[in-house]
């Protein structure tokens, strides 16, 4: 599921990243966002707020859109 779809408080796992542009995929990846990265959603407006395991990445949704993650209820 698109991580744009997940509400504040919502955990997840990263699946993939879909992006076309290789700088913004290497960007994400160097602030700790790869797949099998767990995350939480911390709010999502008026920009999505995640926290990582040792950061936090603020983003927006066309972004959060290209990014695809396993529900914390799927994870089981």
């Amino acid at each position: 599921m698109p991580l744009v779809f997940l509400k504040p408080g919502q955990r997840g796992v990263i699946a993939s990243i879909q992006l076309q542009d290789s700088a913004n995929l290497h960007r994400l990846m160097s602030f700790g966002l790869i797949p099998g990265t767990p995350v939480l959603v911390e709010r999502v407006f008026p920009v999505l707020a995640l926290r990582l395991p040792y950061s936090h990445l603020f983003m927006d949704d066309e972004l959060a859109e290209k990014i695809f993650i396993f529900p914390e209820s799927t994870i089981r």
